[in-house]
């Protein structure tokens, strides 16, 4: 995406990704602005600050799982994923 935001037309899309505090200093980019939130990470960080900090902006989760009281959202869904590294799902998922 940080690449992206470099090509003709994408130059007035503002573009913030916000970061645990465990993974804030680990994200360097060009054209995406990251925001250090919560004080934790984890399960609370995804389900309850990121939420919170998106102040009902669109909210892109590229990580096959979504928010169902948050309405304004976009998720990623990997169908392939679940063939690649089958372990790593249940039946209820």
């Amino acid at each position: 995406m940080d690449g992206l935001l470099e090509e003709p037309g994408y130059g007035d899309l503002r573009l913030v990704c916000m970061a645990s505090s465990e993974l804030y200093s680990l994200l360097v980019w060009k054209n995406l602005e990251v925001r250090r939130i919560g004080i934790n990470n984890g399960n609370l960080w995804k389900k309850i600050y990121r939420p919170f900090h998106a102040h009902g902006r669109m909210l892109f989760l590229p990580v096959n799982i979504g928010l169902f009281y948050y309405s304004n959202q976009i998720i990623a869904f990997y169908d392939a994923s679940t063939f690649a590294v089958p372990d790593a799902y249940s039946c209820a998922f």
